[in-house]
Formats: C-alpha cells, structure tokens, sequence
C-alpha cells in the first residue's frame, strides 16, 4: 500500500498527521512526500536563502528519522502559491499528475479548503485539480494544521476519523523538534502536543477518556477505505462532538 502526503511546507505532514503516517509506514505502507514551497519565510533575522537551506535540511531530516524514501520537491517560494498565473498552475498541475500516476498511491494526504494559510487552501486547489485529469482514484485524507482561530471557513466531510496516536506520540514530538527553526519561533510541538490532547476530549463521548492524544482526520470517497483503516487504531467519530452525538444538540 502507498500514500502520498502533500505538505505545503516541509513540517505540515507531521503537525496535521504524524502520528497516522508513523501507523502506516510500521504496517509497511510506502510513503511519498511532496514538497510544494521552500519555507523561505518561515525564520526570521536571516536571509530568505539561508532560510530556505535550513528548512530543506530540517525536512530531510524529518524523512531519514520517519524512512521516508520517496520525495519531490517544487521548492516554490514560499507563500506564492496562491498567485501563480494560468500557465504556472498548469505546470504544477501537470507535474503533479505524472507524480500521482508513477506513484499510484492508495490515499492521497492533504491540508483542507479551510485552512487559514493561503498556501495550504492552494495545496489542496491544486492537488484535486490534478486528481482530476490523473488515472488514479485514491482515498483523500485531509489533515488539519492553521484551523484556528480562523473560523469563516468550513469543510464538509463524508467522514471523520480520530487516530489514537498514543503510543506514537513520542516519535511524532521527536520527528516535530527536528524542525528546529520553527520549534524555535513558535514551540510547535507543545502546541501540537496541546491540540492532539483537546481532540482527544472533544471527539470522545462522556466518561469515555480512552486515549491520550488524537489525530483527526477528514475523509472523502470509499477507495482503499478498508485498506487504511487497517493500518490505524482509530475510531469513526463523523457524529460525535460537544461529547455527544451530535443528533442529541441543536447546531
């Protein structure tokens, strides 16, 4: 089984679905990660180049820690995504799909349409684009990464899952600090360690604190559902929230 992960950025995999890609890759999934942009901005009081360098070589080391062997990278300037021309968003596209069809993954991850970052809402434009024109009918995951406090936007899902990352929670915090720079600026991985432990609240009913720390993860189609599902401790939670289902509250 094969999945491709889109990461917008180079750490964006491993903050929205670390610990999900860690499951796959120990039941022997192959993964690929495709890069969109260099992250230039990402690292303040240095040069955008120095930037760029430091952040390839902190997902380098992300993808030698997790075995990941499979890697493209755009490396587009980061925060550009969002205004590329005509001609430059097919290119992308078209490239995308020759990945894609060489690749022929069982799911394809990627950010949601109500992301708050302009390069992850473009990220997922570009990649259903290319899902479009490709031979290939993968399972779409989406991951979760800027979602607050941006709240104007909202994505339907068929079904939502929530990943008992428990036991991997340390790997996934060891794979989130090799990204330095932004561990550094922003202490990604006491937030994410923070957010993983709400979802595991907020998508669990009363009395029912069975796990420490989740993922959630978006779900499309019914392609190779079963497959991944294998491959995950998991739990379908497509009606369960405010600890509840959620046909008992008035939304």
């Amino acid at each position: 089984m094969k999945a491709v992960v889109m990461n917008p950025h180079c750490d964006d995999g491993m903050i929205g679905a670390g610990g999900t890609i860690i499951q796959l890759l120990n039941n022997g999934w192959e993964i690929m990660y495709v890069q969109m942009t260099d992250g230039r901005h990402g690292i303040r009081d240095i040069s955008s180049e120095e930037a760029r360098i430091i952040r390839f070589k902190e997902g380098e080391s992300e993808r030698k820690f997790l075995n990941v062997k499979h890697f493209f990278n755009f490396d587009m300037e980061d925060g550009t995504l969002n205004s590329l021309d005509d001609s430059e968003k097919k290119e992308v596209v078209n490239k995308l799909v020759e990945i894609l069809n060489d690749f022929n993954p069982q799911v394809v991850f990627m950010p949601t349409n109500g992301d708050a970052h302009t390069d992850h809402r473009a990220t997922y434009s570009l990649t259903n684009m290319a899902l479009e024109l490709s031979t290939i009918k993968p399972l779409k995951v989406f991951y979760l990464v800027w979602l607050l406090p941006f709240l104007s936007r909202v994505d339907r899902m068929e079904k939502v899952l929530r990943i008992d990352i428990s036991k991997d929670w340390p790997k996934k915090k060891k794979g989130l600090l090799l990204h330095k720079s932004q561990e550094d600026r922003r202490h990604y991985s006491q937030s994410i360690n923070n957010l993983n432990s709400y979802f595991s609240l907020i998508y669990s009913k009363y009395d029912e604190n069975d796990c420490d720390w989740v993922e959630v993860l978006g779900i499309r189609g019914e392609e190779n559902l079963e497959q991944f599902l294998d491959s995950l401790v998991y739990k379908d939670v497509t009606g369960t929230y405010h600890g509840r289902d959620n046909n008992q509250i008035s939304v």
